[in-house]
This record gives C-alpha cells, structure tokens and sequence, in this order.
C-alpha cells in the first residue's frame, strides 16, 4: 500500500531503495569500520550530518517554490540567501579578496558557475521532472564519488567494504528509479 513521503506517493521498492543506498553510504562513509563513526565524533562529523539535514530542508523549499518558479530563479534566490548568511561571517574571519591570487579567484569561479549553479539547478529540474524522492536518493552518491575522486586523483587504495558500501548505494538508486517491469520511469 503506498504511503505518502512530500506529497508523493511512496512504494515499498523505494523505501527498500532508500534503506540499501543509506546502508551503502554509511559503509562508504565509515570505511567498513560502524565502530570508528562514533569513536571520534566531534564538530566535523556534526557538520557533516548537518548537510543531509540542510539538503533536506532545500528540497522541501525547492519543491514548494519550483512550480512557480524556474529552476534558475530558484537557485539564483538559494544562492543569494546564502551569501546573505554567509558574507557576514567571512567579514568576521577577515576576508582579503585583494590577496588572493588568481588560481583561487578561478577555483572559485569554477566550484561557484559548475559546482553549485549548475548542481542546484540540475537537482532543481530533477525535483521537477522525476519527484522528490527519486531526485533526493541521488545524494547518497556524494560520499562514493568522494570516494572514487580520492582513488583517481589521490591515489588512494579502497577497501572492499567500500567498494561494497559503492555498490549497495548504486542498486539502492537504480531500485528506487527502475519500475518492477524493468523499465526507467
């Protein structure tokens, strides 16, 4: 019987979806070591947690404000509520914009136009085009992308609980996006 998770209807597929794809990325997350998430945790891991979180809240808005809005317009406005919220606190810390020299100006460039920009308004047309929930599993790749860009640009060595914990967040996402038939919806 399908229940209703932001207003759409939920299958016993995608929340098995959404269960595999959280088990996978927690195994991603952790190394294939639960023990060590709760071993150290301090202000970085309640950072860290704080992004589902966040994520969480954006989808819930983006939804609301999407059907009246472009997904551009949409991303404009989260864009600048958050340099809203943010700019103060760079003042605090200083900010010496004369200082930097032009490889951070084109690191910030590039993670501000292709990193942000055009990630929200991808996720923006997503919510639009496919609904919250298919939309919203696709975050659970973050962390075996990080994982993946850590082995081809840092050269580092992946255990296979990590390489399991990748594979588990793939099927939990291709569960929740493949009708029982096989088809993509």
């Amino acid at each position: 019987m399908p229940r209703r998770f932001f207003g759409e209807k939920l299958r016993w597929q995608q929340v098995i979806g959404g269960l595999i794809a959280l088990f996978g990325a927690v195994l991603v997350i952790a190394r294939g070591e639960f023990g060590a998430l709760f071993d150290h945790f301090g202000r970085g891991e309640a950072l860290a947690l704080g992004c589902p979180a966040t994520w969480a809240v954006y989808t819930l808005v983006s939804r609301q404000i999407s059907p009246e809005q472009t997904p551009l317009a949409t991303t404009a406005l989260v864009c600048l509520l958050g340099t809203a919220g943010l700019f103060p606190l760079a003042l605090r810390e200083g900010l010496p914009l004369a200082s930097l020299p032009p490889e951070v100006w084109v690191a910030l460039a590039y993670l501000g136009l292709l990193g942000t920009v055009l990630g929200f308004i991808w996720y923006t047309e997503g919510i639009r085009t496919i609904g919250t929930t298919r939309t919203a599993i696709f975050n659970n790749l973050v962390p075996v992308f990080g994982v993946l860009l850590s082995v081809l640009l840092l050269k580092e060595r992946v255990s296979w609980e990590v390489l399991l914990g990748g594979l588990l967040v793939v099927l939990g996402v291709a569960v929740i996006n493949v009708t029982p038939s096989g088809r993509r919806r």
